[in-house]
């Protein structure tokens, strides 16, 4: 049997390098700690510590990508409302309206991630809760506006916020 711990101390720098190379240093940090989390819950059914790097390096490029879509649908969502001086003043109606909406906590996720750029880690301590809780509530929250945004844009003929 092959040693999680002697494996763990050789991939774990160059698996964090690899991620943050593909998705940045940040989403590839969370990507390599994902990776070898998942590799250990698996640990029983990888024969070696071969086949545990290829399952690592395997689930860490799964996870940069998702991270890379990931951050490309927030900064979409998120070309509404830049460039001003007020917060308050980087809305449209429609979005303000959406954002209404949504419940008090994804509300606070949104603004924490979106307006603040606050880590997902940072959000989790604020609600006292995991950093896969703030990523999944961040996730529902901007899918939730998404289709409302999508729905008023489809009423009325326009797209745009």
């Amino acid at each position: 049997m092959w040693s999680f711990i002697e494996f763990l101390d050789g991939i774990t720098p160059p698996l964090t390098r690899y991620c943050a190379a593909v998705a940045g240093t940040a989403d590839g940090e969370d990507a390599a700690q994902e990776a070898l989390i998942r590799t250990w819950q698996h640990r029983d059914r990888i024969p070696n510590e071969k086949a545990a790097a290829v399952f690592a390096y395997r689930t860490a490029y799964r996870l940069c990508v998702d991270a890379l879509r990931r951050r490309k649908r927030e900064q979409a969502a998120l070309e509404t409302c830049r460039d001003t001086t007020e917060p308050e003043q980087q809305l449209s109606d429609r979005m303000k309206a959406a954002l209404l909406t949504l419940s008090p906590a994804d509300r606070a996720v949104v603004y924490s991630r979106a307006v603040e750029e606050a880590a997902y880690r940072e959000i989790a301590i604020r609600f006292g809760k995991t950093e896969a809780w703030a990523r999944k509530r961040y996730s529902l929250a901007l899918r939730k506006l998404a289709a409302l945004l999508d729905e008023g844009g489809n009423e009325n003929g326009k797209g745009t916020v």
